[in-house]
């Protein structure tokens, strides 16, 4: 294997802008209804609610923690020719470097300092198109070719990228034929809130995760089953005293011995194993939180009692449903989040003020008959649990 230059990271420089970031991610404001954090939080708590909330309590802390590694991913990104030395290439990155009969399927997640990828693309020379959806491919395709270049450059590298748009009509066939054609294709599979799995969406799979499941887009399975085309799952994360670690792990060949179905179906389940297994490592490194809502399966959790028998309970006995529900303010409207039906309740000041003065300890709620049947209906009060 070649050996390429490395430029010794500057330290002075990059500590102080992660230092800078990590002052920044404290001054975050998730627990005031009227911050601009406050629908970010509410989408990450959303994420908790339905996927891990037996083991992450204090999501107020966990926010600031994911903030901070989503903004440190963005910048290593920035920095990568000052912090390639401090990547490590783990496990079966060396079969890269052999010849194929095709193409292959690279696919990541967004955990970690997932943009070391670029540098694993670049150290084994390779010709790889990356499949964005339509809003990302719009946001950051001039930033993303501009740092790769001067990572090219850095590494006298024969790194050919290029960028397609999924949302482009042909841009699965464009894929294929690159496959085909010995060039490898390149894609993170946990998604965004622009690559969002709508409910009429075919080829989406149920993959258990955590306490909860994904309803996952399994297209580069199909692509992968169509083609032949292996699939080379890698993450990356950041350990003490390693600096980054890119992880490769073992590839996934297409099996025609069984449908496509059952191929996506079982490549998707192993490789978010993949990922479960880091998330559950350390939360915090994994940016989806932020969006992985909108892929989430919903909790159909029963309701506690109905509107009539809440009714017959004496409201003393009922709390807030802090769990489900969370205050946030505009300009001049309030609403309640929903954490389990994901939306927005619009509610009148007045009431928006009683319930922003309840704490976790105040039980009493009083209030006109017709607010009290809102919030009973609604289960914003439930009953307290002896």
């Amino acid at each position: 294997m070649r050996t390429k230059p490395l430029a010794e990271k500057s330290d002075g420089t990059y500590s102080k802008l992660v230092q800078d970031l990590k002052t920044r991610s404290e001054r975050l404001c998730p627990d005031n209804p009227y911050s601009k954090d406050r629908m970010a939080f509410l989408h990450v708590s959303a994420a908790i609610y339905h996927l891990y909330s037996s083991q992450i309590t204090d999501q107020k802390a966990f926010f600031r923690h994911v903030y901070y590694h989503e903004q440190l991913a963005l910048l290593d990104r920035r920095e990568l020719t000052n912090i390639r030395n401090q990547i490590q290439f783990t496990g079966t990155h060396e079969l890269l470097r052999e010849t194929q009969d095709g193409g292959r399927i690279l696919v990541s997640f967004h955990y970690g300092s997932f943009f070391a990828s670029l540098a694993a693309l670049s150290a084994n020379d390779l010709d790889v198109t990356v499949g964005m959806s339509p809003a990302v491919y719009a946001k950051i395709k001039t930033d993303l070719l501009a740092d790769t270049q001067r990572l090219i450059e850095h590494d006298n590298s024969k790194l050919k990228l290029e960028l397609v748009d999924m949302g482009e009509p042909m841009a699965i066939f464009r894929l294929a034929r690159r496959l085909r054609s010995g060039k490898d294709v390149f894609a993170f599979i946990d998604g965004d809130s622009r690559q969002r799995i709508m409910d009429n969406e075919q080829r989406r799979i149920r993959i258990p995760f955590l306490e909860g499941a994904l309803l996952i887009s399994s297209g580069f399975a199909y692509l992968s089953y169509l083609t032949g085309a292996p699939l080379v799952p890698m993450i990356s994360y950041r350990a003490p005293r390693k600096g980054t670690v890119l992880d490769f792990m073992d590839w996934i060949y297409p099996d025609t011995a069984h449908t496509a179905e059952t191929y996506a179906k079982r490549s998707m389940t192993k490789l978010f194993r993949y990922l479960e297994t880091r998330v559950k490592a350390d939360p915090t490194q994994w940016e989806g939180w932020l969006y992985i809502h909108q892929l989430v399966e919903r909790k159909n959790n029963p309701e506690y009692l109905t509107p009539e028998k809440n009714r017959q309970v004496p409201s003393d006995e009922y709390l807030v449903n802090h769990q489900r529900y969370g205050l946030i303010a505009g300009k001049s409207d309030h609403y309640l989040f929903d954490r389990q039906q994901y939306r927005l309740l619009w509610i009148p000041s007045e009431l928006f003020e009683l319930l922003d003065n309840r704490t976790e300890q105040q039980t009493v709620i009083q209030a006109d008959e017709q607010t009290m049947d809102y919030l009973f209906r609604e289960h914003i009060l439930i009953p307290q649990i002896p």
